[in-house]
């Protein structure tokens, strides 16, 4: 087993900000979404306190990971995302990564109700995980404050993917080819 790490800042990865319905659609957008600016790929690619911020009472941040990996040989996928919010009152956030067979956000998600505080959401996908992966290589994930009033800002701070796949054979005969194994 080998693994990849991606971020928005990666080859073919970025990242949107907006407002999503109270559970996100299934057509991948959200309601205002703005694409990441390069600065704000990079603010949101290490967990080093420089945030990317979306105000309103479902704001989110939808990011698009594209990975290198052939979808038969994924076996894991492993999302973290860091954040923090600011306005009066407790917040909820919810992480959902999007099911491409189904079309539909999926149920991998994790919550947290503290007060503004700097918190990693993480979530693992070790089955069916070719249903979170389309046909291009693009995985999504969406991090988003889940409803009510007084919540004002949500702010990322990182986005990150890790693939665990399984080496081909034909990289480890390559590498004896050229003397390396």
């Amino acid at each position: 087993m080998a693994t990849s790490t991606y971020h928005p800042d990666t080859t073919g990865c970025t990242g949107w900000q907006g407002n999503a319905d109270a559970t996100p659609n299934s057509t991948l957008a959200v309601s205002g979404e703005s694409e990441y600016t390069s600065g704000e790929k990079t603010d949101t690619s290490s967990d080093n306190g420089t945030t990317v911020s979306q105000g309103g009472a479902r704001a989110c941040h939808r990011i698009r990971f594209t990975i290198a990996e052939a979808e038969g040989d994924v076996t894991q996928l492993d999302f973290k995302f860091n954040a923090d919010s600011s306005g009066p009152g407790g917040v909820d956030y919810d992480l959902f990564v999007y099911d491409d067979n189904g079309s539909t956000w999926g149920t991998s998600r994790a919550t947290n109700t503290s007060a503004f505080s700097d918190y990693d959401f993480t979530a693992s996908i070790t089955t069916s995980v070719g249903n979170y992966i389309d046909g291009s290589g693009n995985v999504f994930a969406l991090l988003m404050i889940d409803g009510g009033s007084g919540k004002t800002s949500l702010l990322l701070d990182l986005a990150e993917l890790v693939v665990t796949y399984t080496e081909s054979g034909g990289n480890n005969r390559n590498l004896l080819l050229l003397g390396i194994g």
